[in-house]
């Protein structure tokens, strides 16, 4: 498994741009070919608690969503 570290780096979840950051990028094929075996949806990615903290996340299991709010 490779692991990157970028910097500078702009996400967006969907069409909301977050700060700027340094993320660390990990290569995910291990993960959905595990996933493709059990007939799952493969991931894109993994957000990182900091994140999560950083956006005061809310996390709707029920509903499937997630709520970040930008101060």
């Amino acid at each position: 498994m490779f692991k990157y570290e970028c910097e500078d780096v702009r996400l967006d979840l969907g069409t909301h741009p977050l700060k700027e950051m340094t993320v660390n990028l990990i290569d995910l094929t291990h993960v959905n070919t595990a996933l493709e075996k059990i007939g799952c949806e493969a991931v894109d990615g993994i957000l990182g608690a900091d994140i999560l903290k950083d956006y005061k996340a809310v996390i709707d299991y029920g509903q499937m969503i997630l709520y970040l709010k930008q101060e």
